[in-house]
C-alpha cells in the first residue's frame, strides 16, 4: 500500500483516546474489506458460505420439483 509522504506505517490512529489497531480485513455490512481494498477476501468468504448450501440442494434434487428447489435457492443462497 502506498502512503502519502507525511504518513508512515507506524502512524497510530486514536479515537477518544483509544488506539485503533490495524487489521488485515474486517466485515462491514456483510462485505469483507481488506487492507488493500481488493475483492479476493470477500469472494472467498461468499464462496465458503455458498458451499454450505450445496448439500441442501444436492440431496433433494431428484425428489423435489424444480419450482420448490428454485424457491429454496432464492430464499437461502441467492441473497448471498
Amino acid at each position: 500500500m502506498v502512503f502519502p509522504p507525511n504518513i508512515s506505517n507506524g502512524t497510530k490512529v486514536c479515537v477518544n483516546g483509544i488506539e485503533i489497531s490495524k487489521v488485515a480485513s474486517c466485515r462491514y455490512l456483510d462485505v469483507v474489506i481488506d487492507e488493500e481494498l481488493k475483492w479476493t477476501s470477500h469472494i472467498k468468504s461468499v464462496c465458503n458460505e455458498l458451499l454450505k448450501y450445496t448439500g441442501i440442494f444436492y440431496k433433494p434434487r431428484d425428489k423435489l420439483p424444480v419450482k420448490i428447489l428454485r424457491e429454496m435457492y432464492y430464499a437461502s443462497a441467492h441473497p448471498l
